[in-house]
């Protein structure tokens, strides 16, 4: 339960701050940043580098400034790929009507940026329902309504983003919502088919996927079941992955074994690393812990450069701390040991702006010399 908790509450904790920094008053960004320190270039022989741009400092300071910086850490760290995590509801606020002014925002400010675009839906959780459009009450993939109403949220993404987005999901560790609800898998299936052909018909270079947690999925077992059967009906096999959420693990330089068994599983599909991280101050984190995870994902990177399409830290600043309590709150996760350090570590760079070790550690691992 906790593990599906943690994936819950922080993401739909990203998407709320997301919007509630690109709807600031100031005014939108017009051209490309500099990098903070010189710019960076990923090493030939790694895949493509990615994060969620997630902007330094409490979400009351948030304007254009602190999305500018966020570029420019990504530009310095060799990063060529933005994540970005949104709500279905917060797109179709009405049934059939879209805002899309916020997302516009983003898509073409990353753009400009000189970065690829990776947009991920939340469809489904395992806990809670995400956020849909105020009609919707719950996810039901076998219901005609909610079919055809996922099926044009996607057409009109596909239309609107056409040559723009480079990766398309449906998110977001849906897989443990399957598992613990086995009669949702077939109409799931199905629906992702349809939608899945929906995208490849309006952009044949637009990659689809879907997002599942494999730290989950090892958690209850299904990862040679359940994980291989939705993997068939996708382009990539894209995962949330924290090998710091293994109960069973506690260094980080078991990190190469446990990529190299995962990476077995799928021998007909790329692998998406969506958002992977180890804490600098969790329960089993530490600055060096998380310095030591770096450099572990480097030689796992270079090892499967063929295999894996992408890898992204999960976010490059720290959330300032308080800002996530209220939503962790909802969910209980707030009470829980050791949460909110986890939760507010996991950057590679604090929210002062200070460096920590695995900052530096991405930089000497994942940049050409």
């Amino acid at each position: 339960m906790l593990k599906a908790i943690l994936g819950v509450a922080a993401l739909l904790f990203l998407v709320v701050v997301v919007i509630m920094a690109v709807s600031s008053d100031a005014e939108p960004m017009g051209s490309p940043v500099d990098p903070v320190g010189p710019p960076g270039t990923a090493k030939s022989a790694l895949p493509l580098l990615g994060g969620f741009l997630w902007p330094r400092g409490p979400t009351s300071t948030w304007g254009d400034e602190p999305l500018r910086e966020s570029f420019a850490r990504a530009k310095e760290a060799g990063i060529g790929l933005a994540i970005w995590t949104y709500n279905w509801g917060e797109l179709e606020t009405k049934p059939n009507h879209f805002e899309w002014p916020w997302l516009d925002f983003l898509v073409n400010q990353t753009i400009k940026n000189t970065l690829k675009v990776s947009l991920s839906f939340e469809i489904a959780q395992p806990h809670r329902p995400p956020l849909y459009p105020p009609d919707i009450k719950e996810a039901r993939f076998d219901d005609p309504v909610f079919q055809a109403r996922l099926l044009a949220l996607y057409e009109q993404l596909a239309r609107r983003y056409k040559g723009k987005v480079g990766y398309l999901w449906v998110g977001q560790e849906y897989d443990a919502l399957l598992h613990l609800h086995p009669e949702h898998k077939k109409p799931f299936i199905a629906l992702v088919k349809k939608v899945r052909d929906k995208v490849k018909a309006i952009d044949p270079n637009m990659q689809f996927g879907l997002v599942a947690g494999y730290h989950l999925a090892k958690f209850y077992g299904y990862e040679k079941t359940l994980l291989l059967e939705l993997a068939k009906v996708t382009d990539l096999v894209g995962f949330t992955l924290y090998v710091e959420d293994e109960k069973n693990l506690t260094d980080p330089a078991q990190t190469e074994e446990y990529f190299d068994e995962m990476i077995s599983l799928f021998p007909n599909n790329k692998i998406f690393i969506h958002e992977t991280a180890w804490s600098s101050s969790g329960p089993k984190g530490s600055p060096e812990k998380q310095a030591e995870y770096v450099r572990q994902l480097g030689k796992v990177a270079e090892k499967h450069k063929h295999k894996i399409e992408a890898l992204s830290w999960w976010v490059i600043h720290d959330f300032a701390k308080g800002d996530s309590r209220d939503v962790a709150k909802k969910y209980g996760t707030d009470k829980l040991t050791g949460f909110m350090d986890w939760h507010d570590s996991v950057g590679l760079i604090d929210t002062s702006g200070r460096e920590k070790p695995g900052w530096q550690a991405w930089k000497d691992t994942m940049l050409k010399k």
